[in-house]
Order: C-alpha cells, then sequence, then structure tokens
C-alpha cells in the first residue's frame, strides 16, 4: 500500500516536481484569496495590463497575514514528509504572489532558474531546497497561466554541476546547456500544492482566455531546509541529498485483522482460506489467535512472509474476560486459567511483553460468558472498541458503542497520566465472509511483525469499517504538524484539525475531546470531503475522530492527536 505522500515523493525524485490535490480546504482558499485580493488592491497592475503581474511580499517575525496562512495550512508539514528524516524547512522570508491577466497569448521560448539573476549579495546563487507553490484558482486546463516546466531536468542540471562545479551555476543564466526534453504544464484543480525542486527548469505560461476570464493566482514561497545556505553546493551537485530517500523505506499505512480463528480452534475456515481472504479484504497482515492453544503455529508458519503477514497469537480466553497476546514466538502457549480475582493477569502480560508481545483486552461488553472484561485495562497495551460488525442481530455481537465510550471516558486522565492505551478494531472472524470487518490501518516502518506491533502500541493507527472507507486525521499549529498518536507541540498558538474522507456517502464527521463531542460535519452524498476545526491546547488536550454511516454505524475512528 503506497501513500500519497509517498506516491508525490517518487514523483518528485523522477520528475522533479509533484501535485498534491486539496492540500487547502474550501474555507482556507477563501481565506488565501481574499488576502491576495487584498494585497492586489492595495498594489494593483496598471489599467489594460494583460499578462504576468508579481508581488512580493516579505515576511517580518510575525503578523503577514499571508505567513500566518502559510503556517496554519498543510504546506509545510508536506515539505517536511519530503526532506531527509531530521530536516526541517526554515520560515520563509518572503512570498511571491503570481498571477497572469488574460489574454496573454505566450508559450516560453525556453527555462530558467530561479536565484541567478541577480546573485545573492556575496556572488554566491540564491539556491533553496523547494519551490512550493499553493494554486488558488482552477488550473485544471492548459494555456490558463500553467507552469511550464521541464521533467527530469534537475538529475541532468545536478549531473552537469557535478562535472563543472558548483560554482559553475551562478553563471548558467537562464538555465544550464543539459538537454531539456518536452516541457509540461501543470495542471491542478483549486487548493493543490506544487512542490517543484529547486534546479528544475521551469518559466510561466501564456492565459489564453478572454479579458473577462479568471485571471491565474498563485501564491509561491521558496523554501530552504535548515542549513541550506552552508551546504548549497552539495545540495546542487548532488539534488536528491535533501531528500528522503525514495524505495529504501517501506514507512506506509498498512491494513490488518489482529483477531481471526480458524479450524485450529472454533473457526470454520482453515489457515489458507484465511489468507485467501485476507487478501481479497485488501488487507496488508493478519494475527492468528487460536483461543487457548499454539497448536496451530506450525501450520501459519508455512505462511510467514507471504502477503499478507502473518502475526503468530493467541486469544486468552479467562473466566473473566478475553484478552489478545500478539507477536508470539511458535509455540509459546500463554495460561488462561485463572479470573479477575486470582491476581494472576499481570503476570501473563508481563510474559507476554518479555518476548516483545503487544497485549490487547479484546471485546470488553461481549454478551456471552466469559466475555465481558473484568480487569482493570491498566497493563494492557491497547483496547478492542471495535469487534466484528458495528451492530448486529446476532447472540454473540459485542456491544462496541459501550467499550468506546468506556475507553473515550479513561482517554483523558490516561494521557494527563502519560499512558494511554490504543484503540484497535478486529473483525474476531469465525465464519466466511467475516475478515476485515472491521481491521485497524497502521502507520509501521515496514511490514513487518514487530513494526507493525510498534505501530498500533504507539496508536498511530486508525480503524475502518472496510477497505473502501479512507481517512486522514492531521493537526497543526504554528508551522508544526501531526498525525493520529502525535504530540503537537502547538507554542501556545491555535490548532488547526483536519480530517478528510472518502467512501462514507452522507456520513458525518465528528471532533472529540475530553469534553466529549467538540464539533460535527456532513458529508456529501459522493461520501468525500474534508472537515476543519479550529481549538487550543488550553481547550482541548487531545482531538479524535469519529465518521459515522448515515444510519450511524461508526465507518472510521482514530487514535487521538495529542495537544500540547
Amino acid at each position: 500500500m503506497t501513500t500519497l505522500m509517498e506516491s508525490a515523493a517518487a514523483a518528485f525524485a523522477e520528475d522533479g516536481f509533484t501535485v498534491i490535490p486539496g492540500v487547502l480546504s474550501e474555507p482556507e482558499l477563501a481565506r488565501w484569496r481574499a488576502v491576495v485580493r487584498t494585497a492586489v488592491s492595495e498594489e494593483p497592475p496598471s489599467e489594460g495590463h494583460s499578462g504576468p503581474y508579481f508581488l512580493w511580499p516579505r515576511f517580518p517575525s510575525t503578523g503577514h497575514p499571508l505567513h500566518e496562512l502559510y503556517a496554519a495550512s498543510r504546506v509545510p508539514g508536506l515539505v517536511r514528509e519530503l526532506l531527509r528524516p531530521g530536516l526541517t524547512p526554515k520560515r520563509p522570508a518572503f512570498g511571491q504572489i503570481a498571477l497572469t491577466l488574460p489574454p496573454h497569448p505566450h508559450s516560453p521560448g525556453g527555462p530558467h532558474i530561479d536565484g541567478l539573476t541577480p546573485t545573492e549579495p556575496d556572488g554566491r546563487p540564491g539556491t533553496f531546497t523547494v519551490l512550493a507553490g499553493v494554486l488558488l484558482t482552477d488550473q485544471r486546463d492548459q494555456d490558463r497561466g500553467n507552469l511550464w516546466v521541464w521533467p527530469g531536468t534537475h538529475l541532468r542540471t545536478g549531473a552537469w554541476l557535478r562535472e563543472h562545479g558548483a560554482d559553475a551555476l551562478a553563471s548558467a543564466v537562464p538555465y544550464p546547456p543539459v538537454e531539456l526534453g518536452r516541457p509540461v504544464q501543470v495542471t491542478a484543480p483549486a487548493g493543490s500544492l506544487l512542490l517543484a525542486h529547486y534546479l528544475l527548469a521551469h518559466n510561466i505560461g501564456g492565459h489564453f482566455g478572454a479579458a473577462e476570464d479568471e485571471r491565474r493566482e498563485t501564491v509561491y514561497f521558496r523554501l530552504q531546509a535548515a542549513g541550506h545556505r552552508d551546504r548549497w553546493r552539495q545540495a546542487v551537485t548532488d539534488p536528491l541529498g535533501e531528500f528522503a530517500p525514495v524505495g529504501t523505506s517501506a514507512r506506509s499505512w498498512y491494513r490488518g485483522d489482529c483477531h481471526v480463528h480458524s479450524v485450529h480452534s472454533d473457526g470454520e475456515l482453515t489457515p489458507d482460506q484465511l489468507i485467501a481472504g485476507a487478501r481479497a479484504a485488501g488487507l496488508d497482515f493478519l494475527a492468528t489467535t487460536e483461543h487457548n492453544t499454539a497448536d496451530a503455529h506450525a501450520v501459519w508458519g508455512k505462511h510467514a512472509g507471504s502477503d499478507p503477514l502473518v502475526i503468530l497469537g493467541e486469544e486468552v480466553t479467562t473466566r473473566t474476560g478475553h484478552w489478545l497476546a500478539l507477536g508470539l514466538p511458535p509455540g509459546l502457549v500463554v495460561d488462561w486459567r485463572y479470573g479477575v480475582r486470582d491476581d494472576a493477569v499481570d503476570r501473563h502480560l508481563d510474559e507476554v511483553h518479555r518476548v516483545g508481545g503487544l497485549c490487547v483486552a479484546a471485546h470488553p461488553h461481549a454478551p456471552y460468558d466469559s466475555g465481558t472484561f473484568m480487569y482493570p485495562f491498566q497493563g494492557f497495551d491497547a483496547v478492542e472498541v471495535w469487534n466484528g460488525p458495528w451492530t448486529s442481530d446476532v447472540p454473540w455481537q459485542a456491544d462496541n458503542e459501550a467499550a468506546l465510550a468506556e475507553w473515550g471516558r479513561s482517554l483523558a486522565a490516561d494521557i494527563h497520566q502519560g499512558r494511554w492505551r490504543p484503540a484497535v478494531g478486529n473483525s474476531d472472524t469465525h465464519l466466511e465472509g467475516q475478515i476485515g470487518i472491521p481491521h485497524t490501518v497502521v502507520l509501521a516502518d515496514e511490514l513487518s511483525s514487530g513494526a507493525v506491533l510498534a505501530g498500533i502500541g504507539a496508536g498511530r493507527s486508525w480503524i475502518a469499517a472496510s477497505v473502501a472507507v479512507e481517512l486522514s486525521f492531521t493537526a497543526s499549529a504554528g508551522g508544526r504538524s501531526a498525525g493520529i498518536g502525535d504530540r503537537l507541540d502547538t507554542g501556545d498558538e491555535p490548532a488547526v484539525v483536519r480530517a478528510e474522507v472518502q467512501g462514507v456517502p452522507s456520513g458525518a464527521v465528528s471532533f472529540h475531546t475530553e469534553k466529549g463531542r467538540a464539533h460535527q460535519a456532513s458529508l456529501a452524498e459522493s461520501g468525500a470531503g474534508t472537515v476543519e476545526w479550529r481549538t487550543s491546547e488550553e481547550e482541548s488536550a487531545f482531538v479524535r475522530v469519529e465518521v459515522r454511516y448515515a444510519d450511524g454505524r461508526m465507518a472510521a475512528l482514530s487514535n487521538p492527536i495529542i495537544l500540547g
């Protein structure tokens, strides 16, 4: 499974640019356009002007509205994801408001590179790391003032500079003598983000519309990675040196089901059938959790290293509640012959932790004998708040609403005490057609048992009713951003919480804090939408998101983002 940013990073590395749609929501877009409108009204183009028109607002240390919009947006966080680990984009010193007023029937004769005319006062070229362009008007059609780019020229220019030396760049005006190839026009809807490499050949194109057509509006930021000025020669001769390696890291969101049973306990499916079902459901991993036995570990072992990944485990079925032991070595059986009054559970939790495993409180409100969970959550690594379909008429249906409410009530106090337990969701598959309903979506460094369990234990996960549901949940403040399971240092600045959803027609998105439901919005019939809400560290210690179908069933829910 490849995330949007991973696809964007791969395109950036190969082509020198990438476009990420939907970075600004409609309310954000309106605020950006209002700031641009004000700036242009204060410094308007001459009467009857057509073609390009630029403004170059400088950003003081505080107080410029365009920089405030940039800092509160997703742009800095997305650029940070593109950079090599440990690098962050510096605060931009200025922006560029770039307009193209029609009619301007023009095609560029060739490209240029920024920062060469003029150079810096000391003679060095004005290099930077990334050109970030926020598209404020629709540019899905060509010849509407679109930026022209020459794909791959960042790599060819880097090779030329390695041969001739980095200082040759200052005199390579307007662009180094490399093979350019054929240009393309950048096309994208309003609200999209263009990220382009500093060395990429580019130029502004014409606007072939009529005078009454909408002008092209884009705001550009020239961003340097921290320390770029000191290593600019290295950066231009090694064009990908400041960026995260592509293809060497498998950090991604992985979907999996950590509670399944086969014929080796009380299920009706063989391991082979469960593997096939997991593949059909679009899962990347599953955990085998037979009741109180490791007899099937050898059978499941033949699927080691297969697609999907198989994690060995056990459902420990005690007299007063069930729990999942995940990440067990082959053959290890965790004892189940005790209840809450025996004071034995902690000893067995420690046994699992010693072998690097994870302990999950299973279906806390199941309606059958021993199914209701009577142990305190303390000592467990996660809580299965969603077990099987959200609701159904079967007699063994877990009360998922009660489990979610119990977990949610304890969340604020647990976060305050510095040790909270993430929520997970699993199918508890016993029969055909159950696997993956629901499943947990985990951000892991790679698709391995250790990395997946580490992601679950850290709370970098959300729960989906099916693979048709997509969720992105982030928070940003002061140019910093955080994702699910992370802590956002707000710096006492307002935080913008943002959820992007797909696959939930006419659904509802709600944000929850320690005060309960704090904000709710509806989704369109298409099932896709973006919801934003502003809060602060003072108002909210954390924020988590729930997404429900039109009939009230859960479609997705997340672990929290912690503020402060």
